[in-house]
């Protein structure tokens, strides 16, 4: 799990950048991190996006632990946006 987070991290990462995408500039997570926690949620854990955080902690995948759930929830809303094409 931990190698097939990784890659999809690498993947939404750089297709953000070429896609032009911008981070919003208070953030402490990239959106490539909380969206490859939000599909590793979805792939391995009912999509629990708290678990998933987690377990990615657990595993020392260096990115997106330091959710709290409260940004959790935002990146609940950050998904639905892109879902929607917002």
């Amino acid at each position: 799990m931990c190698d097939s987070s990784l890659a999809i991290y690498c993947f939404i990462d750089d297709f953000l950048k070429q896609s032009g995408h911008r981070e919003d500039v208070r953030i402490e997570v990239t959106d490539a991190e909380v969206i490859t926690i939000a599909i590793t949620a979805m792939l391995h854990f009912g999509g629990n996006f708290e678990r998933s955080r987690l377990i990615l902690h657990e595993l020392d995948v260096p990115f997106g632990t330091g959710l709290s759930p409260l940004e959790i929830i935002a990146a609940s809303g950050i998904i639905h946006s892109i879902e929607s094409g917002n």
